[in-house]
This record gives structure tokens, sequence and C-alpha cells, in this order.
């Protein structure tokens, strides 16, 4: 999961929003299923970070702000 949120984080800075949204969702899918709640937060904020740089504003507001504490 770590590795797949890192990777992420850089297919975003590649400005590979696609592809950096799965693998986003696919470490938030395995933080969730391990119980793992501060790596959840981690992935949420991924997330909002990406929704962000791909310019979908309400989307990376709503993981930023909800993202788990």
């Amino acid at each position: 999961g770590v590795a797949l949120h890192g990777y992420g984080s850089v297919l975003d800075q590649l400005n590979l929003h696609d592809e950096a949204l799965q693998q986003h969702e696919r470490a938030l899918g395995i933080f969730t299923e391990m119980g793992e709640v501060m790596w959840c937060a981690n992935a949420e904020y991924g997330l909002g970070m990406h929704y962000l740089s791909a310019g979908d504003l309400d989307r990376g507001e709503h993981f930023l702000t909800t993202a788990r504490n």
C-alpha cells in the first residue's frame, strides 16, 4: 500500500493523472482493508492532492477536508 501511495504521487507529478488515480485508490483500498487509519488518512490526502493537481477543486477539497485524523 505504501509503495502504491508513493507511486501515485510520482505519477501525479508527471501529469499521468489517470494512472495516478488508480494507484491512490488501490492504496486506499489496501489501507482500509488492513484497518490502517493513519495510512488511510495519507491516501485520502494523496487523493485530495491528485484531484487538485488535475483541476478538480471540489473533489480535491472534499478529500482534504474529510481525511481521517
